[in-house]
């Protein structure tokens, strides 16, 4: 039964990394397709992107009347995103 816990561990760590990724991507793509307070369309995203490099992304959850903010300060409080080092963010 040790022999299987790397295995599993490491099963897990991917399938939780690929839902992440998925997430990102159906953001990404609820941003280009929906009317939103401020609206990006696909220029926006292609100026951002463009030409920028490596592309980290980071996920941030919460709950309660202050989620949006508390999500967003958890995604961006990520010891991989330097953000000063940053040539374009989507938030």
């Amino acid at each position: 039964m040790a022999q299987l816990a790397p295995s599993a561990d490491l099963l897990i760590h991917v399938t939780e990394t690929l839902y992440a990724a998925d997430e990102a991507i159906l953001g990404v793509a609820s941003l280009l397709s929906s009317s939103q307070l401020i609206n990006v369309d696909f220029a926006d995203l292609r100026a951002v992107i463009s030409g920028a490099g490596l592309g980290l992304v980071a996920v941030g959850r919460a709950s309660g009347p202050d989620r949006a903010s508390e999500a967003a300060r958890a995604a961006i409080s990520s010891p991989l995103l330097d953000i000063e080092l940053r040539q374009g963010l989507m938030i």
